[in-house]
Formats: structure tokens, C-alpha cells, sequence
């Protein structure tokens, strides 16, 4: 026991003085990079050099586990450079250096499943029809991107890197992260950093509101915390809005206080958002978790108080700023004319998705807007639906596989948790309600998508997130399935 405790905090320093070492070199090279460039330019370049030189020495001398813990833990840094104008470019496209630090954690991760030795061994056919519903996505993703020019008039390279950026990248952190961890209490622990990163972001995107302050303009063009978009955020903020309910109700003392503080920042950041799918979504959660856990409603009741309390606050200040600046129905007739933009969205879709059952390629819908939208004058970059958006841009092959995946997690998460009990219950139906309240956002605003701006940025932030949340989930399913084999091996 006591060489236990001692190798513990030998392991603790050492955890230090590398995170000391590391905090050092990042001064040092932000320093070389402003005497260099002298500029914010050169800043970033040399925060993300030492960032990116960090994670390699740790990936030499850490597990595959605990590399993704820090990966996790960085992705504030990356998601914060997106609000900056470094970037780089190809076939006159723009990248952020978030995707360079996903390419570099992919080529890592897969080294390393080599190394330990956890590719999958043996795949039963769901294992195999999961993993394959990719190439299902993929496949319509590329098909469509070689049929835009002829049907639209697309750009060919721009779906060619949307569909590699929509199903490619996100097929390879779901495989990693769904072969890394190999117990309840590691996907606890993934689960708390996950949250932890999305917290520290949202922090991130306060100081760099309250740095630019002003209300007025914070209700005409929403919060979207270091995100593409408010919708963006909003809907990626739904998948973390569960888990701080399910470890509010499991932990105690001061972790529970901290849990606590995530879900009043994470919270009000998404009504800050002012996103109607967003809201409408988070009572969607608060409904699902009333209903389903019993356990759950007096904390589920407290907190819908506190968030009405907050959203009351948060827009009363709103529109107390706002009325003494213009009339406040001028908004009215601008939410009244967004709604009509998606409504004629969803409409051109719907006629559109029979003429072209392969897709028009990704990221094409603002040429098909063009050529027969309600409003051609207006730029229109997407459906405004999650379904429909997939659907009419890479065609049903896709929308095939990208459904039989989600499909197959929210049905093995709701049996489970109608057949379990305890820790599995609870956490099979945070998982569950987290990935519904997301596909809710997206009957009537933006998924997860590769998204490309009309300045000619690609993204896939919320991807990214959404992907590494569904490996956890799914290595989730795996490990209660290993469990359950094991104990009835045991008895037998």
C-alpha cells in the first residue's frame, strides 16, 4: 500500500513538472514567435508548434488512454484560434489549425491502437454493420461531390474535402475512442475532461464576450463561443447539458459543486445563444429527465428554476438594451423573416431530395438556393435541417448509414436502460437523452456538419465533438457487454 501511495506521487510531480515544462516552453516560443513575426500571427504560430511538440513527447511516454485525455483537454486551445485569422489554405480553401491537431491526434491514436494492440480482435456483425455505416456515408459523400458540377454547378474539391471533413475524420475518432477505454470508471474519467474542455472553452468564449462588451451588439449576432455559429454551439452545448445533470446527481461535496458551476456557465452560454432550437431542446432534456428518472426530479426541478431564472435574467438585460436603441418589433420581423427562410429551406429540399437521390455534394446547397430558391438574393448556406441537409447534399446512401449509426446507439442505450439498473441505467439514458436533445436541435437548425462559410472557411468543430462523444458512448455499450460476458462466464 505504501509503495502504491508513493508511486502515485512520484507520478503526480512528474505529471507537474511536465505541465511546468510545457507552460515554460509555451512562453518562451510565444516570445520567439512575436520577435520573428512580430505580430499575433506569430504568436499563434509558435503556441501551436509547442503545443503540437507537447502532445507528441506525451504520446511517447503515455497510453493511448491518457493521450486522449490531453487531447481532449487542448481542444479549447484549437477551438479558440478559430475566432483568429490563422489559417491555412489549399485549392483556395481555408483550414483552421484545429484540423491540423485532428489529423496529428489521428495518426497518433492509430500508432498507438497498433502498438497496445487494441484493434478489435473479433467483431460481431453489429460491431461490423456499425463501423461499415461509415463507408456507407463516405461512399455518398464522394459520389455526390462527382455529380455537383453536372447537377448544380458545384465546386467539385469544395464537397470532395466536405465529404472527407463529414464522415472520414469523424469515422477515425469514433474508431479510436471507442477501442481505448476498457472500463465504467475510464469512461467516467473521459467523460469528466470532455466536459472539463467544453467548460474551459465556454469560459474562453465569456472573456473574449466581456473583453468586446456590448449588448446591442450581442442580441443582434448571438453568442457563438469561439464556434462557426450560435445554432453550432448551441446544439454541441446539448451534449454536455445531460452529463453535468448525471454527475450534479452522482457525486457529492466538492465535486458536485463543480459540476454544478459547469451547468450554470454551460447553460447560460447556450441561452445566450438565443437559439430557438437550442431552447426548445434544452426543455426537452429537462422533460426526458422528469419522465425517465425517478432519481433525478427534485435536482431536474431545482435546476429548471435556476435556468428560468437565469434565461429571465439574461433576456430581460437583452431586451431592456435593445428597446432603446430601435423598436423591438424590428426583431420581431427579422425572426418572422428567419423562419421564413427556413421554412422555404426545408420546402426546396423536400422537392429537390426526389431529383437528386445522390446528392448534390457537400456544401452545394447555396447554388441550388440560387438557382431556385423562394429568395435567390438572400445567401442561404445549408437546409437548415439535420435530416434533410445530409440528405439533399450527399445523397440517401449517406443518410442511410449516418442513420443505422445513430439508430443502432439510441436503441441499445434505451434497452439498456430498461433492463439495467444503478450506475447503467442512469448513464445509459444520460447518453441516450444527450444524442436525441442533439438530433431535436436539427429538425430545426444545424448538426453536425462540415460547414463552409462564405468566407471559404471548412469546419468540422462540432463533428469533431460529436464523433469522440458517440466512441465514448459506444466503447460505453462495449464494456457493459464484456462485463455482462464475464459474469455469466464466472456463474456458468
Amino acid at each position: 500500500m505504501i509503495h502504491s501511495k508513493k508511486e502515485k506521487i512520484f507520478e503526480n510531480l512528474f505529471l507537474i513538472f511536465l505541465f511546468s515544462f510545457f507552460v515554460t516552453g509555451l512562453i518562451l516560443f510565444l516570445l520567439f514567435g512575436y520577435n520573428i513575426f512580430g505580430s499575433k500571427r506569430g504568436f499563434i504560430l509558435s503556441a501551436s508548434f509547442i503545443v503540437v511538440l507537447f502532445l507528441t513527447i506525451i504520446s511517447l511516454f503515455f497510453s493511448l488512454k491518457d493521450f486522449c485525455l490531453l487531447y481532449i483537454v487542448t481542444l479549447p486551445f484549437f477551438l479558440r484560434l478559430n475566432v483568429t485569422r490563422f489559417y491555412f489554405e489549399i485549392f483556395s480553401i481555408k483550414f483552421h489549425p484545429i484540423t491540423l491537431s485532428v489529423i496529428f491526434f489521428i495518426l497518433v491514436g492509430l500508432t498507438k491502437i497498433f502498438i497496445e494492440g487494441k484493434f478489435p480482435k473479433k467483431s460481431d456483425i453489429k460491431d461490423f454493420l456499425l463501423n461499415f455505416s461509415f463507408l456507407f456515408m463516405l461512399t455518398g459523400g464522394i459520389v455526390s461531390s462527382l455529380l455537383t458540377e453536372s447537377v448544380v454547378g458545384g465546386d467539385r474539391v469544395v464537397s470532395f474535402f466536405s465529404a472527407i471533413f463529414a464522415f472520414l475524420i469523424p469515422f477515425f475518432l469514433f474508431f479510436i475512442f471507442s477501442n481505448t477505454f476498457r472500463s465504467l470508471e475510464e469512461i467516467k474519467k473521459i467523460l469528466i475532461f470532455f466536459l472539463l474542455s467544453f467548460f474551459l472553452n465556454t469560459i474562453s468564449g465569456f472573456l473574449n464576450i466581456l473583453t468586446k462588451f456590448d449588448l446591442f451588439e450581442l442580441f443582434l449576432n448571438r453568442a457563438s463561443f469561439n464556434f462557426i455559429g450560435p445554432n453550432v454551439y448551441a446544439a454541441t452545448s446539448l451534449i454536455f447539458i445531460p452529463l453535468t445533470f448525471y454527475f450534479l446527481n452522482e457525486e457529492k461535496g466538492n465535486k458536485k459543486i463543480l459540476f454544478f458551476i459547469f451547468f450554470i456557465f454551460i447553460n447560460l452560454s447556450l441561452l445566450m445563444t438565443i437559439s430557438r432550437g437550442g431552447l426548445l431542446s434544452l426543455v426537452l432534456i429537462y422533460i426526458l429527465f422528469f419522465i425517465l428518472v425517478k432519481d433525478f426530479r427534485k435536482n431536474v426541478a431545482i435546476l429548471f428554476y435556476i435556468s428560468g431564472g437565469i434565461g429571465a435574467l439574461t433576456f430581460g438585460l437583452l431586451f431592456n438594451v435593445i428597446s432603446r436603441f430601435f423598436n423591438i418589433f424590428t426583431r420581431a420581423k427579422v425572426t418572422e423573416f428567419s423562419t421564413l427562410i427556413r421554412v422555404n429551406a426545408w420546402k426546396l429540399s423536400l422537392e429537390q431530395i426526389p431529383q437528386n437521390p445522390l446528392g448534390i455534394g457537400g456544401n452545394q446547397f447555396p447554388k441550388l438556393w440560387r438557382n431556385f430558391g423562394a429568395f435567390p438574393e438572400q445567401l442561404v448556406l445549408h437546409s437548415h435541417n439535420l435530416m434533410l441537409g445530409l440528405t439533399i447534399e450527399y445523397g440517401i446512401i449517406a443518410i442511410f448509414g449516418f442513420l443505422f449509426l445513430n439508430g443502432y446507439l439510441l436503441y441499445s442505450l434505451f434497452n439498456l436502460f430498461l433492463r439495467s439498473s444503478g450506475t447503467l441505467k442512469k448513464l445509459s439514458i444520460t447518453f441516450f437523452i444527450s444524442i436525441l436533445s442533439f438530433f431535436f436541435m436539427g429538425t430545426v437548425s444545424e448538426g453536425p456538419r462540415a460547414h463552409l462559410n462564405n468566407e471559404r472557411f471548412l469546419t468540422n468543430d462540432p463533428l469533431i465533438i460529436y464523433y469522440i462523444f458517440l466512441g465514448i458512448v459506444y466503447s460505453f455499450l462495449k464494456v457493459v457487454k464484456y462485463e455482462k460476458e464475464s459474469s455469466d462466464n464466472s456463474t456458468t
